[in-house]
């Protein structure tokens, strides 16, 4: 986890220093980066910390925020299908929503932090 948030970090520092000095730079979102699963998710055994979910219910959205919304706008106890990355290779897990403790808003029962890239053609040391 801790190697997530340094690169995380070091592609927004990459990105803004960038964008600043006026060079061509793009940030690509990729999607959620799973921090923790909590016990109660039914999620807990299908997917895991490291993993990238990309799709709720076959859509992709551009930032975690738009996941959440996406998934408060589902009952409690329904079926999502995510599509996860996990070493590289796309994965399908089915499991049912969940409402979340602190917020009680309807979710899967993770954690989680965006997931992006920056593509640049600068070189940077």
């Amino acid at each position: 986890i801790q190697e997530y948030y340094m690169q995380d970090a070091v592609n927004s520092a990459k990105y803004v220093a960038l964008k600043h000095a006026g060079k061509e730079v793009s940030q690509k979102y990729i999607g959620i980066y799973v921090m923790s699963v909590l016990d109660k998710s039914d999620f807990k055994n299908k997917i895991q910390v490291g993993d990238t979910i990309t799709n709720v219910n076959g859509k992709h959205y551009s930032n975690a925020t738009g996941y959440q919304n996406a998934l408060a706008k589902i009952k409690a106890g329904e079926k999502v299908t995510i599509t996860y990355q996990r070493d590289g290779k796309n994965h399908k897990a089915i499991g049912k929503t969940m409402k979340l403790p602190q917020t009680k808003r309807t979710g899967i029962g993770i954690t989680l932090a965006n997931r992006s890239k920056v593509k640049t053609n600068e070189k940077i040391s």
